[in-house]
């Protein structure tokens, strides 16, 4: 029988117990609860296996490196792995190759253990091809399967929608029972969302660094990932970009998601390279100037309920938030 976690490499397994996620979760002020400590930690494994096996070079982008590299207080909850190939890629196909690769290290490394269920086998810490998301022809969809306690599906549920049999009758039934005794839980499984962006000009903007958990100080992983990820003037650009597309309801989220993250303008930057790279991009600030309007006043409520941005609302109130991003971008206009 299968030690449940025995596929999470980066934690002390003596962590992946309620007192323990609780225990951290209080220390870290986190009234949300401790699922999302377990959620922090199954999420910095993956991130740290897949961008250190990959057997291609990527760079890690978007809202979750955002959160973990560039802004420290009052982080945006993100817990999906945005990447992007440095060199220039023709297409999915190489990358497809590129998976096998990565899955056969996994196993090596024991990041990938096999799990049977009667006569079937699935296999924990495997990334296998989103087939629900994987519709854009320059985006590779992924989803890493991990074992989890407090969140996620439960395995008979899991394995009725993947497999389609009936985990209530033999031989599943028994296994299912004889799992859950031994480890003293229903056992969860949860999907770790991972895109790779490719392009034929590749990514070159990126600058080396170590990547932390936000559940740290108060615990740290045995493994640390060092990694490429977008300059900070590339990140904003990006986030500037988003908002400056057509106002529509149904991007609100987004928008007040990319508005949350350029905080990152609160930081030092190099003024005249992101203006480069605006330029390069063609992104019309003006329109992003426009937008907030819009977004001010229709996004506030978003921004008051969503967990994902408890802990900004508690760094920072709404129209406090509308007013610095707006100054910023309009000093960044006048330079």
């Amino acid at each position: 029988m299968v030690e449940w976690f025995e596929p999470i490499k980066c934690w002390e397994k003596k962590l992946f117990k309620k007192e323990s996620l609780k225990n951290i979760a209080e220390r870290l002020g986190w009234a949300l609860g401790y699922d999302i400590v377990e959620r922090e930690m199954l999420y910095y494994d993956t991130m740290y296996c897949f961008l250190t096996y990959f057997p291609e070079e990527l760079v890690f982008i978007g809202g979750s490196m955002i959160n973990r590299v560039y802004i420290s207080r009052g982080i945006r909850f993100s817990f999906d792995l945005d990447t992007a190939t440095v060199k220039p890629t023709s297409g999915k196909s190489v990358m497809v190759g590129k998976l096998l690769a990565l899955n056969e290290i996994l196993d090596e490394k024991k990041f990938s253990i096999p799990l049977k269920i009667g006569d079937m086998e699935l296999r924990l810490g495997e990334v296998m091809i989103d087939t629900k998301k994987d519709i854009f022809p320059d985006v590779l969809s992924l989803k890493r399967i991990v074992p989890a306690m407090t969140f996620g599906t439960p395995i008979s549920q899991y394995i009725r929608s993947r497999y389609g049999v009936d985990p209530g009758k033999e031989p599943y039934a028994s296994y299912i029972s004889e799992l859950r005794n031994l480890i003293g839980f229903m056992p969860m499984l949860e999907e770790v969302r991972i895109e790779i962006g490719i392009s034929k000009e590749g990514f070159q903007d990126a600058v080396e660094t170590e990547v932390r958990s936000i559940i740290e100080p108060y615990a740290e992983p045995k493994l640390r990932l060092r990694t490429k990820v977008s300059s900070l003037e590339s990140s904003i650009s990006v986030k500037l970009k988003n908002l400056s597309r057509s106002f529509s309801e149904e991007l609100l989220m987004d928008f007040v998601r990319d508005l949350c993250d350029l905080r990152m303008l609160f930081l030092k930057y190099d003024r005249e390279k992101l203006k480069s790279l605006l330029r390069n991009e063609k992104v019309d600030v003006h329109a992003v100037l426009k937008n907030l309007s819009d977004i001010r006043s229709r996004g506030k409520q978003i921004y008051e309920n969503s967990w994902h941005l408890s802990l900004v609302r508690e760094s920072i109130g709404w129209e406090k938030l509308c007013d610095a991003v707006e100054r910023r971008i309009k000093r960044l206009i006048a330079s």
